[in-house]
């Protein structure tokens, strides 16, 4: 005889203090990216976060709102894409594989990037000069080879599962470091033509948090101008203990 189940069906919209968290952290990604929300979707946002309307409602009003006011379109993508990474970070469960990257890609740049972009293995190598904001510059970032995307991530992912047997016996902040070469890497391999930062970020905050550690979205704010820039330290083509210093420094003050 087969046991009796009752299944919660889980609640997509969060509490109050899930969705604070959600919007500040997507606003600040924005900001990472250069892009600016709109007066309008930050209004939304308080309206979602004090429960008078969900995260369909508040789609609906945004996605209107830009379909009457033209002139907003810069603000666009910030709106949609900060909206969508809020709503995903209510989601409680957590799978860990490469295709999971993809699918937050395609959910969080839906109508914002061609179609054949969403969720999809870029085709085309990339080559990214940067210059940090500390005026000093820094050597080019040489992404992986578009063909070795695929076996690089899938490579990644199964190096890091067979960690995570260790993590429950290792000190949290021991755990981090690994985690920050782990992000580093997949930034590194920069698997889409646009997005991401956003999608990385998004993907690790969802695993940070399914390994137990709590993102402090204040401290979050108050630094994320530092994040795009400790990526690319990390990545630079020298010595990679070093420059991960700057990475683990970074995600330490968000967690700890």
């Amino acid at each position: 005889m087969l046991f009796a189940s009752t299944y919660e069906v889980i609640n997509g919209n969060g509490d109050t203090a899930s969705r604070s968290f959600g919007w500040t952290i997507s606003f600040e990604l924005q900001q990472v990216e250069g892009l600016s929300p709109s007066q309008y979707a930050r209004e939304i946002a308080q309206q979602n976060i004090a429960g008078h309307i969900d995260y369909a409602q508040a789609q609906q009003r945004i996605a209107e709102y830009h379909a009457n006011h033209p002139y907003e379109s810069a603000h666009r993508r910030a709106d949609l894409v900060a909206l969508r990474i809020s709503e995903f970070l209510q989601t409680p469960t957590f799978a860990f594989a490469p295709k999971v990257l993809a699918v937050i890609h395609q959910l969080l740049f839906q109508d914002v990037l061609p179609h054949d972009q969403l969720g999809h293995w870029r085709q085309e190598d990339l080559l990214a000069p940067e210059q940090p904001r500390s005026g000093e510059a820094e050597p080019s970032t040489n992404f992986v080879p578009s063909p070795l995307i695929e076996p690089s991530l899938s490579s990644l992912f199964r190096q890091e599962k067979e960690r995570q047997f260790s993590y429950f016996h290792e000190d949290k902040r021991a755990v981090a470091h690994q985690l920050c070469v782990f992000m580093s890497n997949i930034w590194r391999v920069h698997p889409f033509d646009e997005g991401n930062t956003c999608a990385i970020a998004t993907f690790m905050i969802t695993y940070f948090r399914h390994l137990g550690f709590t993102i402090h979205a204040n401290a979050f704010a108050e630094h994320r101008q530092c994040l795009k820039e400790v990526l690319i330290q990390a990545n630079a083509p020298t010595d990679l203990d070093s420059n991960i210093k700057s990475l683990e420094d970074f995600v330490g003050t968000v967690l700890f």
